[in-house]
């Protein structure tokens, strides 16, 4: 008899720690994009581009870095936290003076349960531009190739 009162008091326990641990509140972040994909961008074009941030958790999500791989590449995040089902707006920054491929990331570091270093690709294309004078003395022209 006292092995199964000894039995229920550690299913119950059991139970209690399970469910205990089940509502803990917790961060969990999502982005509006997997990748900040520029495309093709003009060589000296401001490079500013948004992504979101968006807590689907039940603990208020509280970014702690924003860092993007280089100097070039300059991720802008909140430092105050963002409350459950609430969003925010990563403004991204990349130095569009070098001509050519784009192949950078940023990470942001946050108290998300899902993902403590979310690592998000940067991609795209600057092109070339030319400044063409013109005939008449009515300034610069630019041409895209």
């Amino acid at each position: 008899m006292n092995k199964l009162l000894l039995f229920a008091i550690l299913a119950m326990a059991q139970t209690t720690s399970f469910s205990q641990t089940a509502l803990t509140p917790e961060a969990l972040i999502e982005t509006s994009s997997t990748a900040v994909h520029y495309g093709q961008i003009d060589q000296g074009s401001h490079g500013k581009t948004e992504l979101t941030v968006y807590n689907r958790g039940t603990a208020p999500l509280i970014i702690s870095r924003c860092k993007g791989s280089c100097g070039c590449t300059v991720p802008v995040c909140t430092k105050k936290p963002i409350a459950p089902g609430d969003s925010s707006v990563i403004e991204v920054k990349y130095n569009t003076q070098k001509i050519g491929p784009i192949n950078k990331s940023i990470s942001i570091a946050s108290n998300a349960s899902n993902s403590a270093i979310l690592i998000l690709p940067v991609t795209g294309t600057v092109r070339k531009t030319e400044v063409i004078p013109l005939e008449k003395n009515d300034g610069p022209l630019t041409k895209q190739h």
